[in-house]
């Protein structure tokens, strides 16, 4: 998949739409959470490479968004539509971090095996629709509200499939 800049009023896939639906409900704090993780996991590549992408967008000198910390990234994030790469690798990166023990809770009542959070399958999950809601009912019921529906929505944005179900259990703000 190529990165290509941002054109206003050009095409976006669904996918893409809705990832940054689920970005945007985002808490600050969140994002910031998210852009410290990415950054950790692949030795701040990530994190430069936004700030790169957010220069070209935002027609500012590379050197000046260079030097911003990691809180000014995740507000100009929100003026700057990001990559579904980026908002991926950084949804990802977020709740493999930030939310291990809702993943993990989640995926142990659903039955499928995981390494905190980490699906340990090779090809896409395959589960009943009864498990999939009762896991997610599971959750809701011991995990705050938003933290499970911005996982749930990541989750069906970036696997599909099997989790089609959690469509029920998200808010449609965050519906394509």
């Amino acid at each position: 998949m190529s990165r290509s800049k941002y054109v206003p009023g050009a095409a976006v896939s669904e996918r893409t739409r809705r990832l940054r639906k689920i970005w945007r409900a985002m808490t600050p704090e969140e994002r910031v959470m998210a852009i410290r993780a990415s950054g950790e996991d692949r030795g701040a590549a990530l994190v430069h490479s936004l700030r790169t992408s957010l220069a070209k967008t935002l027609n500012m000198r590379p050197v000046t968004v260079q030097s911003w910390g990691v809180q000014q990234v995740a507000e100009a994030t929100l003026r700057a539509p990001l990559s579904e790469e980026a908002l991926a690798d950084l949804l990802i990166g977020f709740h493999l971090t930030e939310r291990v023990p809702l993943l993990s809770a989640f995926l142990d009542v659903a039955g499928v095996p995981h390494t905190n959070g980490s699906t340990e399958l090779d090809g896409p999950v395959e589960i009943e629709e009864e498990r999939v809601l009762a896991a997610a009912d599971a959750v809701l019921g011991n995990y705050p509200e938003h933290d499970c529906r911005i996982y749930f929505a990541t989750l069906l944005t970036l696997e599909g499939g099997a989790w089609a179900p959690l469509e029920t259990r998200i808010d449609e703000s965050l519906k394509a």
